[in-house]
């Protein structure tokens, strides 16, 4: 029933900011249920009834996130886009890039860039 899925769910979010299982490039559905520990169809479930997302688009939300907390890292600065997104989980930088400028509007090279500047002023 619903409080199934409701456990489901908040277990997934524990796990996706405890151990970010998204960052494994080859994680699949079937990997993730077993984590979580329901069934593949439950999981799918809790993703396109909950949250709205297929598995596809839930990973790469959280990939994108880890993506964009990496690009605004000054400690991160000198890594090339390519290190950001196989660090973020992503397997291949074009995926990556249209992923990136999907969920953000802008390209992360841009998105770098903008953060860096931001961070500069506050700096100032």
């Amino acid at each position: 029933g619903s409080e199934q899925l409701a456990i489901i769910s908040s277990s997934l979010e524990k796990l996706m900011k405890e151990k970010k299982l998204f960052l494994q490039p080859d994680l699949t559905i079937s990997q993730l249920a077993e984590e979580v520990n329901c069934s593949r169809h439950h999981l799918s479930q809790v993703l396109n009834d909950q949250l709205d997302q297929s598995y596809y688009d839930y990973i790469n939300c959280l990939r994108v996130e880890e993506a964009k907390y990496l690009l605004t890292q000054p400690k991160f600065q000198q890594y090339k886009i390519a290190s950001v997104a196989y660090d973020a989980g992503f397997n291949s930088l074009s995926t990556f890039n249209e992923v990136f400028k999907k969920q953000t509007g802008k390209t992360p090279s841009d998105y770098r860039k903008e953060s860096l500047k931001e961070y500069r002023q506050q700096r100032v």
